[in-house]
């Protein structure tokens, strides 16, 4: 299982780093100066939202596995998985989690009371609303951090901080 983890999250990693680099090539393109900020907003979108449609992002899709809750059994809420993949800001202490535990859990399937397991076909799907409020919520905290940051670098002359 922990294997298949692994396998998953690289291949989930490869399809983001595809996409930011079309991102970036259309950007500079297009001329566009805040390519960085863009390609970095478009990454954790897709990193803290890839299981958010049935637990399954396109790497588990391929490994098949999926993200269940730990208690009831089934499919995580796409909330649980987004507050999950903030997790993974300390990459390294979830590797060591992962990979030296008996049961194998990160630090966001500890804290979310999730757990990745063999897919289940029979399990119902969850509500797409609650998949755009998911997504839409990360979007909107993601953009209020851009702005919040482009004023204090207004503030402070450092212009350079936001542009290439």
């Amino acid at each position: 299982m922990k294997l298949k983890r692994v396998i998953a999250f690289v291949i989930d990693l490869f399809i983001t780093s595809v996409i930011c680099f079309i991102v970036i090539l259309f950007l500079k393109k297009c001329n566009v100066r805040i390519t960085s900020y863009i390609v970095s907003s478009i990454v954790y979108v897709l990193i803290l939202c890839k299981d958010c449609y049935n637990g399954l992002s396109i790497g588990r899709r391929i490994t098949n596995i999926q993200v269940f809750d730990s208690k009831t059994m089934k499919v995580a809420s796409p909330v649980k998985c987004v507050l999950r993949n903030y997790c993974y800001a300390l990459h390294l202490l979830e590797v060591f989690f992962v990979q030296f535990t008996s049961s194998g859990l990160r630090i966001g399937d500890r804290i979310t009371g999730t757990k990745v397991a063999e897919r289940n076909m029979n399990l119902k799907e969850v509500d797409l609303r609650k998949i755009v409020l998911a997504v839409s919520g990360v979007i909107a905290i993601i953009l209020l951090m851009g702005v919040i940051i482009y004023i204090r670098a207004s503030s402070l002359g450092r212009m350079d901080l936001w542009y290439e």
